[in-house]
């Protein structure tokens, strides 16, 4: 494996017992590490996974972080979700302890080829289109980091050197890397997120863009053309860059939309990959998507007939512009994974009905005006919700009709139904996280499900 000491008998510090940090602390412990798991939070799931990892040696402190057992980590692995400068890590800092996260020791694990997507918006669908690129291909392949319970660095540990690892990273797994390289490296776009994290939009950027910082000239870093910020950003970094997007601008290497076609360009010589028909996924943001991940996959390898088989039977993940029930005529779409305002654009230019938009939960920072960038006519009524609903209806109210609902996810379903006739689209695209109101974004895109059955199938309404 490329970390080159032994954990064995080291003093390591698990910071934040949920998927990433349980993987990692049974990962060292099999490595021979001493091992603690801390986390400021406590509750029956945190004590039945603590309890379960008691059995196998690992001890747990829940509801806080002991001094004593930071100042006495020689490293600590924090979780995504924790922020880096608090208290009890820079305790451990100060003592002389190593702060990582679990995508630098995925990284440190195994000596496969790593292939980082990270973006604002569409990162978790280019992965799990790369991925499935490379499996059609026959390359050996994992895929995790940022996807919901996909910690990577257990599924690394098997990888043979010639393997690809697709990790789909978020700025918060960036803030915690040392070494980590990845041979390439894919960047959708820079928009507004996490600001209730970050002290501005730059520093929000910054950290995504960590993950070239240590690539070289025998690397690629591949960026969105049409976002001119990035671009910008990224000219004359160390390693070859190339571009992906709907524009082809002269001179530039890439996989561009040239009419109905995706073709790939390098050094003014065009193939041609896909047609546009051939992408089985609903709006523009997604042949993006595809293009992203068609460029990432044909440097690794893959064949144009793999990418276009790879493309059949493809379906974005469930809460991500899911359409999963038609009532007289309206549908009911879930894309609770939206939790920022770019996603909610991308999700309403996604449809040529008119829209009932839900949107809200607990605000992330975010510009509710950014919505507007979106065509508005598509938009028939915003039902605001939960903790952001007043800023949602602040931000939008002068432009768009816009109703207050800080009622349970039945009221709002209610409420949207009423407004709905016949070839509308009722759309869950909330723009915020989901933690003012419900477990996680599966958990809210899960209970609005069971709320629109529940109401139609009340009326005596069937699926259409």
């Amino acid at each position: 494996m490329r970390f080159k000491g032994s954990f064995e008998g080291k003093r390591i510090v698990v910071f934040g017992l949920g998927a990433s940090g349980n993987a990692a602390s049974q990962v060292l412990a099999g490595f021979g590490a001493q091992v603690t798991v801390v986390d400021q939070a406590d509750g029956r799931a945190l004590r039945e996974r603590a309890e379960a990892l008691k059995a196998i040696g690992i001890r747990s402190h829940l509801g806080g972080a002991p001094s004593s057992v930071m100042i006495g980590a020689e490293m600590v692995v924090v979780s995504p979700g924790v922020p880096t400068a608090i208290k009890p890590l820079q305790q451990a800092r100060e003592s002389g302890a190593t702060i990582i996260g679990e995508l630098e020791l995925s990284f440190m694990l195994c000596d496969a080829d790593f292939l980082a997507i990270t973006g604002t918006k569409g990162k978790s669908t280019t992965a799990r289109l790369l991925h499935r690129m490379l499996c059609t291909a026959g390359i050996e392949t994992v895929v995790g980091g940022n996807l919901p319970d996909e910690p990577l660095c257990e599924k690394v540990l098997a990888l043979s050197p010639d393997a690809k690892v697709v990790a789909e990273v978020s700025s918060f797994q960036l803030e915690t890397i040392d070494t980590f390289r990845p041979h390439i490296a894919c960047i959708t776009n820079l928009g507004v997120d996490h600001l209730d994290r970050y002290s501005g939009l730059e520093e929000y950027h910054a950290a995504k863009l960590r993950v070239f910082e240590n690539q070289s000239a025998d690397d690629l870093l591949i960026v969105n053309v049409g976002d001119a910020k990035l671009l910008k950003l990224t000219r004359g970094v160390r390693p070859s860059r190339m571009c992906f997007g709907f524009d082809n601008p002269g001179g530039v290497n890439g996989v561009f939309l040239d009419a109905d076609r995706i073709i790939s360009l390098s050094d003014g010589d065009a193939v041609t990959l896909l047609k546009r028909s051939d992408i089985p996924l609903p709006g523009l943001h997604n042949v993006e998507n595809v293009m992203a991940a068609a460029a990432m996959a044909i440097n690794s390898g893959v064949s144009v007939e793999a990418l276009k088989n790879a493309l059949n039977g493809f379906e974005l993940a469930p809460h991500t512009l899911e359409v999963f029930a038609v009532f007289q005529g309206i549908t009911l779409v879930d894309d609770s994974h939206a939790t920022n305002t770019l996603s909610v654009t991308k999700a309403i230019e996604a449809f040529d009905k008119p829209i009932i938009l839900i949107a809200g939960g607990r605000d992330k920072g975010c510009d509710f005006k950014e919505i507007l960038k979106a065509r508005e006519n598509r938009i028939k009524t915003v039902i605001a919700i939960g903790e952001a609903g007043p800023k949602i209806e602040e931000a939008l109210g002068g432009r768009l009709p816009v109703v207050l609902n800080q009622g349970d996810i039945r009221d709002i379903v209610a409420m949207a139904a009423s407004f709905a006739a016949s070839g509308d689209v009722i759309l869950l695209s909330p723009g915020c996280s989901s933690f003012d109101m419900f477990t996680d974004f599966r958990d809210r895109g899960n209970s609005f499900k069971r709320a629109v059955l529940e109401y139609f199938e009340g009326k005596g309404i069937g699926l259409a």
